[in-house]
């Protein structure tokens, strides 16, 4: 079972450090780089989540709006109690950018693992 959250834990420590360090390359304010990543956090959470909750319903969906819509609460009206700041211009582009690149990234990461697993069972099996 274990296997199953390597994709999801490898694709937020690529995708943060790789935030981090076009942060630090772009000089950015450091409480920008954080609001990001939290950001970006959130995003790769609600991938995982779509993914294992699959096959979706109605009800499953009505989870992962409600899901959103109560961070965004968070984001605009609890932005002091969760340290969230304002956001540059370049920061949320990045933001923008690593978001796509962390749902490719978390979608072969998953075939890659799948594919190691299901190898493994096989060289045991024998």
């Amino acid at each position: 079972m274990l296997i199953k959250a390597l994709p999801a834990g490898l694709t937020d420590v690529l995708a943060v450090g790789a935030l981090v360090v076009c942060g630090e390359v772009f000089s950015l304010p450091k409480n920008d780089i954080a609001t990001a990543s939290t950001m970006l956090l959130s995003v790769v959470g609600f991938m995982i989540l779509t993914k294992i909750s699959a096959p979706l319903n109605p009800l499953k969906n009505g989870i992962i709006i409600f899901n959103i819509l109560g961070l965004v609460f968070c984001g605009i009206f609890l932005n002091q109690l969760f340290a969230i700041s304002e956001m540059s211009n370049i920061c949320v582009l990045l933001l923008i950018v690593f978001s796509f690149a962390a749902e490719s990234l978390f979608r072969y990461l998953t075939i890659g693992i799948e594919k190691l697993d299901e190898l493994y069972s096989k060289i045991i099996k024998h």
